[in-house]
């Protein structure tokens, strides 16, 4: 019956109508933006051309769709024509005063009808349930940030009304999300995923990853020629001076990212092709990874739909693009922490290792690696490895060797550099970032709790306290912690003295501390929040270095399409950090729920990034978190593909 149903609405003209509309307006929008890259003024022939190209493409893939069943068929091309209905509606009409209201009603209706009659475990309706409720916390809580700067549930005490309407509306959110969770994690459990071999034509598993990393870095190459040498901030260009020697060496970057660069400068002769070399190698090592990655979801037996989406997800998402050509620390972080994590659910799932003494040197070496390209990752490890180790207790004899030579590795490489180089550490406002907003923002919003006893101590560390106040910035901290506003030197000499009067000034106004917590970092669990995510150009400096002036028009359309893409409807929610911690947990819950625990295990390691990310000076730096995004497909992908354990 779901058959004929499904083949006579698919047949019927209104069906088809919708489809090709969406099809046409689709490739219409990416040829006309196609074109504009290809040529900065491209006449209607050329725009006509690439449209051809894009309706031969679509011809092939609605080809291979007639092959497949007409229920999988309609489910593939349901969201296109439910896209146009809703872009239709919602085009000259406000969505609180429309009939879009009713709509989403009537769906709502329709699936939930369909999801409350789902048969599931009670292992998978309290996981929902779980879920639920933290999401609708969550957004509970970050959306009074986001709109109010605060938490105004706090100051509505007195109108019961209101938070009645707060607590009901997340109550609501809440039962939404685990109804949903509950009919997903049901319908993923009672199918198989599961891919019966690589399915590919290439019969050595090397020429696949090469291949894999081929075509990825064929998709980066077109932005290293615009982007030539290589995309710099601020902090690119500062690694850059000590690396010149202009500038005394820190490890407020961490060193053994400042080493690849200095390499890359020593070959390349000056510095503009050292920049340039340097953009290539992390092209080519995201490519490996990421192909590599692709590779392994294969051998693991996911799906090859889910191989596809996470070669495309690696291959076109654009920010994975412009930050192979930007010169980060935290996108090498991002090629070793994907393959750290490999490497540790290829221990957890407990696959026969062939040689295993280049296993576990391998897996030192990334964890070392891990630990090092960025200064939080050695807390992360710290943190997250032992509760691996915990998780993994059948080798638990050979994980706590790798845990202690990689902590005796990096103590030593701590030793050398600060004590036998001279190379000096961060400064300790670096560290700091929540306890100085916390106290700055009592200092603007609750001053009468500051007693002369605790004011005589913050004008140590403060010299113009009084200013404070003006100066804090809920979502950075970069102000209250700069060298003209914090005096580190003093905290320093007597840290216990001044983390003891923080602390009392806490016990006294809670608020404002929990506040100032919150509003430094919701943008790392709070999906619906904007902000910068690439960096296009070089930065003003005295090395000469600049982008090259003929492709500024490239540079400009390609830029122009990634902003677009990140800040329109439906693409925008891709590009947010909330929606990868969320998908990440969920991987999590997936897998656990599958039986395959230790698969998931890795992600403690990740979880323990975050945790030390929540401490950042930036409220939302996507850089931050790259590494903890590029592992999303790999969890994800393995939580839906891989069965049930036996």
């Amino acid at each position: 019956m779901m058959r004929s149903n499904t083949m006579k609405f698919e047949n019927s003209f209104a069906f088809k109508a919708l489809y090709l509309s969406t099809a046409l307006l689709f490739a219409a929008m990416c040829a006309v933006r196609t074109a504009r890259i290809l040529y900065p003024n491209p006449g209607i022939g050329m725009v006509l051309v690439v449209f051809v190209l894009f309706g031969a493409a679509f011809l092939l893939v609605s080809r291979f769709a007639g092959k497949i069943s007409p229920e999988t068929h309609f489910s593939l091309r349901l969201p296109a024509a439910a896209y146009m209905c809703t872009y239709a509606l919602t085009l000259h009409m406000e969505a609180e005063k429309s009939i879009l209201w009713l709509i989403v009603f009537a769906l709502w209706y329709v699936f939930l009808r369909s999801a409350l009659e789902k048969e599931s475990s009670s292992p998978i309706r309290a996981a929902a349930l779980i879920l639920g409720i933290l999401f609708a916390l969550f957004v509970f809580f970050g959306s009074q940030l986001e709109r109010y700067g605060r938490l105004e549930i706090l100051y509505l005490l007195n109108e019961p009304a209101a938070v009645f309407k707060m607590l009901f509306a997340s109550a609501a959110q809440a039962l939404m999300f685990a109804i949903a969770l509950n009919f997903a994690f049901a319908e993923i459990l009672a199918r198989d995923f599961s891919s019966p071999g690589m399915g590919s034509c290439f019969k050595s598993a090397a020429l696949r990853v090469l291949a894999l990393a081929f075509v990825i870095f064929v998709c980066y190459l077109p932005y290293f020629c615009a982007f030539y040498p290589g995309c710099l901030s601020p902090d690119s260009l500062y690694e850059l001076e000590m690396q010149l020697g202009i500038k005394e060496l820190s490890n407020h970057h961490p060193y053994l990212h400042q080493l690849v660069i200095g390499l890359c400068l020593r070959l390349g002769g000056t510095v503009e092709k050292g920049v340039a070399l340097y953009s290539l190698v992390q092209m080519l090592l995201l490519s490996f990874v990421f192909g590599f990655c692709v590779f392994f979801l294969g051998r693991m037996r996911v799906n090859r739909c889910i191989q596809t989406a996470a070669f495309c997800f690696f291959a076109f998402f654009p920010v994975n693009a412009f930050y192979s050509v930007t010169m980060w620390k935290d996108v090498f972080y991002a090629a070793v922490t994907l393959g750290f994590m490999m490497l540790l659910v290829w221990q957890g799932c407990c696959v026969q290792v062939k040689n295993r003494l280049v296993y576990t040197a391998a897996l030192v070496l990334a964890a070392f690696c891990f630990c090092l390209f960025r200064n939080n990752g050695w807390y992360a490890f710290l943190l997250g490895f032992p509760l691996y180790i915990l998780c993994n207790r059948r080798n638990w004899k050979s994980l706590c060797a790798v845990f202690a030579v990689v902590v005796l590795l990096v103590s030593a490489y701590n030793h050398i550099i600060f004590d036998v180089m001279g190379i000096s550490k961060s400064a300790a406002g670096e560290m700091l970032s929540v306890p100085l907003q916390q106290i700055a923002r009592t200092v603007k919003n609750d001053p009468e709790v500051i007693n002369d006893e605790d004011a005589e101590v913050l004008w140590e560390l403060f010299p113009e306290l009084d200013k404070l106040g003006e100066i804090y910035s809920p979502h950075i901290s970069d102000p209250v912690k700069s060298a003209e506003v914090f005096n580190s030197w003093a905290f320093d000499s007597d840290p216990m003295k001044y983390l003891a009067s923080w602390a009392k000034i806490g016990l006294k106004h809670p608020v404002s501390y929990v506040e100032a917590f919150l509003l430094q970092c919701y943008g790392y669990w709070y999906p619906d929040v904007e902000y910068w995510i690439i960096h296009n150009d070089i930065e003003e400096n005295q090395l000469g270095l600049e982008m090259r002036p003929e492709s500024i028009g490239t540079r400009f359309e390609m830029s122009m399409l990634a902003r677009d893409i990140s800040q329109s409807e439906p693409t925008a929610i891709l590009f947010s950090l909330g929606l990868m911690v969320w998908l990440m947990i969920i991987a999590a819950a997936l897998l656990v729920l599958k039986g395959r625990g230790r698969t998931a295990s890795p992600i403690f390691i990740l979880a323990g990034l975050w945790l030390t990310t929540l401490a950042s000076p930036v409220y939302c730096e996507y850089r931050y978190m790259y590494s903890f995004v590029v592992c999303v497909p790999l969890f994800l992908g393995l939580a839906i593909g891989l069965n049930k354990a036996e």
